[in-house]
């Protein structure tokens, strides 16, 4: 009776100890896309691209019974923002919430990175000989 409690604790010891065997899986970075122009948290790598400047946008509540605002309302701002700019997409988003004051009931604010893309070096494409005329 005494092995089995002391096989016990050793197998309950092993169950609980930490970062054995543990898998931390971070979330994808949270993206918009509104036809093809996109607003994320993380940074596009697929193409090269010209940093414009920053933009940053508010929305709040306006009354306690409001909608809540989310991220998707900070994505529509921020977008406007940067078309105004000129820019493709706004990379580096940062989002933080915002508590209650005089003029709100809470909301959310969101700053972010307005690019535009490069264009790619080109090189230019020679069209091909004609074939050689046997004479």
């Amino acid at each position: 009776m005494k092995s089995a409690i002391v096989a016990a604790a050793i197998l309950s010891s092993l169950a609980i100890s930490p970062g054995h065997g543990q898998t931390i899986v971070a979330a994808p970075p949270h993206t918009s896309n509104f036809d093809g122009f996109i607003v994320t948290e993380g940074d596009i790598s697929d193409r090269p691209y010209t940093v414009l400047g920053t933009v940053s946008a508010k929305a709040g509540k306006l009354t306690w019974i409001s909608r809540n605002p989310d991220r998707g309302d900070i994505d529509m701002k921020l977008r406007d923002k940067a078309r105004q700019m000129g820019a493709d997409a706004v990379v580096r988003v940062h989002y933080t919430p915002t508590g209650a004051s005089m003029m709100s009931w809470g909301g959310i604010e969101g700053e972010g990175v307005a690019i535009k893309y490069s264009m790619q070096s080109a090189v230019p494409v020679q069209p091909p000989a004609p074939p050689a005329q046997p004479h």
